[in-house]
């Protein structure tokens, strides 16, 4: 008999109904199962359809209140009643039956606030240092991110990946989930919640090379919208509300914010000049 972990993974969906439903059905192979895979949509009628196909007991779907990952994943998380929440996007599935118990299983340690794991094929990932043996790390003070997302090695992080993490639900709720300000599509929301749930806490977060998933990074569809890239001014808006969050409300931010964007764009203008090749796939 398959065991039923404490665990709600939640997961928000926009224009992948089809993958949703075979993501769905993934989950009910589990072992551990979640005792509930909740998928949040954006759009009614998605829903209506999703449930009409749908065939996995213990998957439920949700509506959003708003558009936006952020947004989603609260409100999942809201709905659910579990010690445990797992994050997955909607082209994130894991590779392995036993990912829910690998992708928990360091939050029962005292010094782990989240966990995370491989996200194989993210092709959008870091370019710096893909070869490394570790996985989604910040270059502070620049916050540049480096690292492999297919890394074999499990260590400790700087940050989560948004598609394959865990968190407890009373920690999540404790430091207020997502960022809401973070509009769509959606980028660094899952950075600003690593960095803010982590400040001023010698607890760390967790990188499980046991608990990978596989992107399949469709052309369409998704809570970022691949193949609609959004405006450098949508862009430069959502790093100010990142800038903003780490630095809080204080006389020096705007100079501390101008300061940090000088910076981010002569590392961006170095990075452009210096070629280098993509590290090889390799299995969780």
């Amino acid at each position: 008999m398959v065991a039923i972990a404490d665990a709600t993974v939640v997961i928000p969906t926009l224009g992948r109904v089809k993958m949703a439903l075979e993501l769905a059905a993934r989950l009910e192979r589990l072992d551990p199962r979640p005792e509930r895979t909740l998928f949040v949509f954006q759009d009614p009628s998605e829903l209506f359809e999703w449930e009409k196909e749908n065939a996995s007991p213990r998957a439920k779907a949700i509506l959003a209140p708003a558009i936006g990952a952020s947004v989603a994943r609260n409100r999942g998380v809201e709905e659910a009643t579990t010690r445990y929440i797992a994050f997955l996007d909607d082209d994130c599935c894991p590779t392995r039956d036993d990912w829910l118990f690998e992708i928990t299983k360091p939050l029962q340690q005292d010094a782990i606030l989240l966990s995370t794991g491989p996200v194989e094929g993210w092709l959008s990932a870091s370019s710096l240092l893909r070869r490394s043996r570790r996985a989604f790390m910040l270059a502070t003070p620049l916050l540049i991110p480096w690292g492999n997302p297919e890394a074999r090695t499990s260590w400790y992080c700087h940050t989560v990946a948004g598609g394959n993490f865990a968190i407890e639900r009373d920690l999540f709720l404790k430091h207020g989930g997502f960022l809401e300000a973070f509009g769509s599509p959606s980028l660094y929301e899952e950075t600003e919640l690593s960095l803010r749930v982590t400040r001023g806490s010698r607890r760390s977060i967790w990188y499980s090379a046991q608990a990978p998933v596989a992107h399949n990074q469709a052309s369409s569809g998704g809570m970022r919208l691949v193949g609609a890239l959004p405006s450098r001014a949508f862009v430069a808006s959502q790093k100010d509300i990142l800038l903003r969050s780490i630095f809080g409300p204080s006389r020096g931010t705007e100079a501390r914010v101008a300061a940090f964007r000088l910076l981010q764009v002569v590392v961006l203008i170095v990075r452009r000049l210096t070629p280098f090749r993509r590290a090889p796939s390799v299995s969780g």
